[in-house]
C-alpha cells in the first residue's frame, strides 16, 4: 500500500507554491497517493490537480483562509481518508496544517517558499503593525518546533531558520523549486532576435534578462539577483537591463497586477 499525502495550501490561484504542488503530484503519483486541501480561494490549480485524479478539498468560505474551523475540517479529512503525512505550503497553511497534524498524530512537512521573518512579514499590510506580526512569529516558532521536517529553498534560508528559530539543521532539507523545462523546449531560432527587441525598440544585440513571477505588489520589487545580473553583464548594458527587466516583470506572469493592466 502506498503512503497517503495530504497537501495543504492557502489558495490554488497563480503562484509558485501552487506550481510546485502540481509538479510533486504529477511526478510522484506512481509512488504516493495524494489529496489537496485548499484553505482559501480555489483557482486554476485545483482544476489541474483534479485532472490528475487528485481529490481537492475546498475549505474556504466567507472567512477565507483564516477560517479557524479549517483545523477541525482538516482533522476530519486526515482521519477519514487515513493520510500518513500532511505537507503544508504557504504561511497560513503552515499553521493550520501543522495544528491538524498534531491533533491526529500525523507526520508533517513544512514547505517554506519565501522565508518567514519579521522583515519579510512587513511586506503585507496586515503585518505592518508589530502586534499581529509578533503574534504570528510566535505561533510560527511553535509549529516549527512541532513539525517533523522543514523544506527550505536555499542554503541561506536554512541558515536563517537556524539563526532565527533555533531549528536543528538536520531537520531542514534544502530543495530548490523545480522547473519543467519541457514546457519551454522551443526551437533555438526563436530565442533570439524575436519580437521583444522590436516591442521595446532595442538593438538586436541587446542582451535581455527577464524575471518571471506572480504579479502581485509584494512580489514586484527590486531584486538583488537582478542587480547582480546587471553587474555581471557590465556597466554598458545595465541601464538597458533594468528598463527591460521592469517591463518583463510586468508582462510575464499572472496575478492581480496583470488583471489590472488588462482592464
Amino acid at each position: 500500500m502506498t503512503s497517503r499525502i495530504l497537501h495543504v495550501i492557502d489558495h490554488t490561484g497563480p503562484g509558485g507554491a501552487q506550481v510546485m504542488v502540481t509538479y510533486l503530484v504529477r511526478f510522484l503519483q506512481s509512488e504516493f497517493t495524494f489529496g489537496t486541501a485548499v484553505l482559501g480561494p480555489s483557482g486554476q490549480y485545483s482544476d489541474a490537480l483534479r485532472a490528475l485524479g487528485v481529490p481537492v478539498y475546498e475549505l474556504g468560505d466567507r472567512l477565507g483562509r483564516w477560517n479557524p474551523w479549517s483545523v477541525r475540517r482538516l482533522i476530519q479529512i486526515a482521519l477519514r481518508d487515513h493520510y500518513d503525512l500532511i505537507h503544508t505550503h504557504l504561511f497560513k497553511s503552515q499553521l493550520v496544517g501543522t495544528f491538524a497534524a498534531m491533533r491526529t498524530a500525523t507526520k508533517t512537512i513544512l514547505h517554506e517558499q519565501w522565508g518567514v521573518d519579521s522583515h519579510s512579514l512587513k511586506q503585507f499590510s496586515f503585518f505592518s503593525n508589530a502586534v499581529p506580526r509578533n503574534a504570528y512569529l510566535g505561533v510560527y516558532r511553535y509549529v516549527l518546533r512541532h513539525c517533523d521536517r522543514v523544506i527550505a529553498l536555499t542554503p541561506q534560508m536554512l541558515q536563517s531558520y537556524v539563526d532565527s528559530y533555533s531549528v536543528e539543521p538536520n531537520r531542514i532539507t534544502v530543495l530548490p523549486n523545480a522547473v519543467d523545462i519541457s514546457a519551454f523546449d522551443k526551437p533555438s531560432q526563436s530565442r533570439r532576435g524575436g519580437s521583444i527587441h522590436k516591442e521595446l525598440s532595442l538593438p538586436e544585440e541587446t542582451r535581455l534578462v527577464l524575471m518571471v513571477g506572480r504579479l502581485e505588489p509584494q512580489k514586484v520589487k527590486p531584486s538583488p539577483s537582478l542587480t547582480s545580473a546587471g553587474g555581471t553583464l557590465g556597466r554598458d548594458v545595465s541601464s538597458q537591463l533594468f528598463a527591460v527587466a521592469q517591463r518583463a516583470i510586468f508582462s510575464l506572469g499572472a496575478g492581480g497586477l496583470r488583471r489590472r493592466q488588462s482592464s
